[in-house]
This record gives C-alpha cells, structure tokens and sequence, in this order.
C-alpha cells in the first residue's frame, strides 16, 4: 500500500508541478483518477472487513447451509463457476495491464516515457534510472490491479451465492410435501433471508461501485480524447489497453448484477411448477405470499443511481461507441483536408517553377 500511496501522490504533484497543457493534464488524470479510486477501494473493503465476514459465514448457517446430497451439489457447482470466472478476470485484467506497461516500454524507450506520468526528485533519463522507475510502476500496478481484482471477484462471488441459494430455495420447494406447514414457513424464510443478504451486500459495497463507476466513466471519456488527439502509436494502445480493462470492469460488474435479478425474476416461475395443489390450503397461502414477494426482483445499484445490469452496460457501450465513431470521422475528414491543403500547395510550387 506504501507503493501505492506514493505513486498516487506522485502523480498528483506532477499534475501541480509539470503538466502544463491540456494533453498533459489528460494524459496524467486517466491513470491517476484510477490509482486514487483504487486507494479508496482498498480502504472502503478494510473498514468493511468485518461486515463481509459475517456475510461470508452466514452462507455456511441456518437455511442457507446445504442440507441434501442434490443441495451440497448445487453448492459446489456454483463454487467451481466462481473459481473459473475468478481466474478468467484476473488473467484477462492482468494481461491487458501488462500489455499496456510492455507496449510503453517497447515503443518508447528510447524517449525514456514512462507509462504513468509521475513527478521524481531525480532525471531518469539514463537506462539504469529508467528502467528502476519503470519496475516501481510496475510493482504499484501489479498490487493497484490485485485489490481491483480481490475487490470485483468478491462482489461478483456474493452474487453467484445468491444465485445459488435461489437454486437450493427452489430444489427445497420441488421437493416439499405441502402437509407440513413448519416446512413450508422454513421455505418462506429463505426466501425473506435470501432478500436480505442481497440488500446486505448491495450496502456493503456501494460505494465501491460507485466510485468505479463514476471513475471508468471519467477514464472512458478522457481516453476517447487522448484516442482523437494522440500522435503517437504507444499513447494510442495504451488507451485502447486501457479501455478494454474499464469495459471489462464495467462489464463484470452489470452482467453478474443482471444474472441475479434474472434469477430472481424467474423464481416464481420455477416454484409455480411444484406439486402445489395437492398442498393444504395454509401451504398455499405461504407459497402465495413468496410469489407475490417475488414480483420485486433482486436489484443491484450504484448508490440507487445505475441498476447493475446488461441494459445498462449496453447504454455506456453504445453512447462510447458512438461518439468514438463521430471522432474517428472528424480525424478522417481533417486528415482529408490537410492531405487536399498539401496537394494544393504542391501544384502551386510545381506552377510557381
């Protein structure tokens, strides 16, 4: 976190003390507005510590523990989903992050540029300076991309937990006698809980989601710029790299958000197909009830701002994509000018002669 800390202080102190155009100030923000909201992040989850644990255990307790061979199986089906999709991010987040560093230092060694703007109390224009500054970035960034990494794949985890308890909740309904009225009320219960622990962890990280989603929507805007008005090739893949890695996040979070209101959303559904008529008429009251709680799906938000899901993932793509293509024409038409200007001015030399 020392690393960390430094280099986020660094980059503001060259924000103070040697941006002086435009380029610069957006060239320095993108990255340094990421390492900030990644401090924050750390120190949000550390306070919360405490919360998550709890969280974490009552997944093993009371209704939520597996109880049957088909339910310890269900369990551990979604355990193996959550370990793949936890080595999935953090292979593709990794491998965009030190693509972005090997890019910068391939292309622009030789003009000593480092990946993130920083200001340093010593001149790293020689090899040996360079590269020690270079392997400083590296290390923050390594441990900067960790704690995005521990802190998404957590949220993302609770959720397919959620998933799961409403796969166990609906095994348990399948499977109920509907004679027995203590079975059916247990059923009602972890339904109720199940709601709970998603409000829970909706409390829980909140603000993590929002400060990410307020930052990758600064970061996205800052990058289309330097995109339109960058002149050189690593500038240029290191917002591309960039982007991917903000389009993952952003993408991580609303799909796994959409998954558990889709799951939700169909509840009612799945328990309606149980052997309910043949149920006395107290059980189908309480399954009643749970039907009509369910009109409510599950809904994850950032500060009851942004509902997490797909729809509102495709709105950022498209409104992104949209105004990437309205600035890729713009660069093509003034190219078409400048290239026009300079044939015209080449006839008039050639005339002139």
């Amino acid at each position: 976190m020392v690393f960390l800390y430094v280099l986020c202080i660094a980059q503001i102190l060259d924000i103070i003390l040697n941006v002086e155009n435009q380029n610069e100030f957006t060239e320095n923000f993108a990255i340094t507005s990421t390492v900030f909201m990644i401090a924050l992040k750390f120190i949000m989850i550390s306070t919360r510590r405490v919360n998550i644990l709890i969280l974490i255990e009552q997944l093993d307790k009371d209704l939520f523990s597996p109880v049957t061979k088909q339910e310890i199986k269900i369990r551990s089906e979604f355990d193996k989903i959550i370990e793949w999709t936890t080595k999935a991010y953090t292979m593709i987040l990794g491998f965009f992050a030190c693509g972005m560093f090997l890019a910068t230092i391939a292309i622009d060694f030789k003009g000593r540029k480092l990946v993130s703007r920083i200001w340093t109390p010593y001149n790293y224009s020689s090899t040996s300076s360079y590269l020690l500054t270079n392997a400083y970035e590296f290390i923050s960034a390594i441990f900067a991309v960790s704690v995005s990494i521990a802190c998404e794949t957590l949220y993302a985890a609770l959720l397919l937990h959620i998933c799961c308890q409403f796969e166990i909740l609906q095994h348990r309904f399948k499977t109920l006698d509907g004679q027995e009225n203590y079975m059916v009320n247990q059923c009602a219960s972890h339904h109720h809980q199940i709601y709970m622990f998603a409000r829970r962890v909706n409390s829980e990280f909140k603000g993590i989601v929002s400060c990410q989603f307020f930052t990758s929507m600064s970061v996205l805007c800052l990058n289309l710029y330097q995109m339109t008005n960058s002149e050189k090739l690593s500038m240029c893949m290191k917002s591309v790299l960039y982007s991917i890695c903000v389009f993952s996040q952003i993408f991580y979070y609303c799909f796994y958000g959409n998954v558990v209101t889709e799951k939700s959303t169909d509840f009612p559904d799945v328990i309606f197909g149980s052997d309910w008529p043949s149920w006395n008429d107290s059980s189908k009251k309480i399954l009643l009830m749970v039907i009509r709680r369910s009109r409510v799906p599950v809904e994850f938000t950032s500060m009851h701002v942004v509902s997490l899901n797909l729809k509102s993932f495709m709105s950022v793509s498209s409104k992104y994509l949209q105004c990437q293509l309205y600035a890729s024409i713009y660069l093509l038409l003034f190219y078409l000018q400048l290239l026009k200007t300079s044939y015209s001015a080449f006839n008039l030399m050639q005339t002139g002669r």
